[in-house]
């Protein structure tokens, strides 16, 4: 029950924000659109039975622009197919053929949308980039910058072993000047503040469940849990996602449970 409420949600919340988003932005001439939709768990859902509501969930994930979001569903999609799909393996083969016709279709004929010319622009930065690390600067927005100023402040062992404290903040040096706490490459974020013995210990707490694969039993439920955890799990490299996300906790309880029992 919890499940299909929070599904329903987020999913008509998302689709009917989405022309009002739109609509703010294109009438005070912003150029950008990245906004994290809570479609995670709908997402999830919706990839086991593959039919309208699925495509119109990686349609929104697609025009909110984030391409963190982006590139963790098509993971989680991919996770899903080939650990629990195996068998259905041509059925989900011919799903992500029909996938991939439709986002190469809505790229082609909505290039100046504000969501489908940013993910553009990446790719192409990616492409023209003289080399791989050329490349991964170019499309990084800033991140690779987040990390080396991180890195900087972070001076002595201790820093690194205990974190430099829950409010911590550090000022990044363009224009206009921002002031942070977190950064996106959540890993070194969770170094940064509580330092690697927490930060150990938190993924491998992740690890655990996510390679405690229950294959005996399944259900839709579990199906969904597993992949919200794969989701977040992949999205926390590229953003602050791991404690901001309010459904994470609920699918690791579940997946817990269902371990134990």
């Amino acid at each position: 029950m919890y499940i299909k409420y929070y599904s329903n949600i987020a999913f008509w919340g998302s689709l009917f924000l989405l022309p009002i988003v739109y609509f703010i932005f294109q009438s005070s001439g912003i150029k950008r659109l990245a906004i994290f939709p809570p479609l995670e768990l709908p997402f999830s859902i919706y990839m086991q039975s593959g039919g309208v509501f699925f495509f119109v969930t990686l349609i929104m994930i697609v025009l909110y622009g984030k391409r963190s979001q982006l590139g963790s569903a098509l993971v989680t999609f991919i996770v899903f197919i080939f650990i629990f799909k195996r068998k259905q393996f041509l059925k989900y083969l011919m799903l992500s053929i029909v996938l991939m016709i439709g986002i190469n279709f809505i790229f082609s004929e909505y290039s100046d949308n504000l969501a489908i010319r940013r993910l553009t622009y990446t790719f192409n930065q990616f492409l023209n980039s003289e080399n791989a690390t050329e490349g991964v600067s170019a499309v990084s927005a800033g991140r690779d910058f987040e990390i080396e100023t991180v890195l900087d402040l972070m001076d002595s062992p201790k820093d690194y072993f205990f974190g430099m404290g829950s409010g911590v903040s550090f000022n990044l040096n363009v224009l206009p000047e921002k002031e942070l706490s977190n950064i996106h490459f959540s890993p070194l974020s969770f170094i940064f503040k509580y330092g690697v013995i927490f930060t150990v210990f938190i993924y491998g707490f992740l690890l655990r469940e996510l390679f405690s694969i229950r294959k005996q039993n399944i259900d839709r439920m579990y199906l969904a849990a597993y992949g919200t955890l794969v989701f977040v799990f992949i999205e926390s490299f590229f953003a602050y996602a791991l404690f901001v996300t309010s459904i994470l906790p609920i699918a690791i309880g579940y997946l817990n449970y269902k371990r134990k029992e």
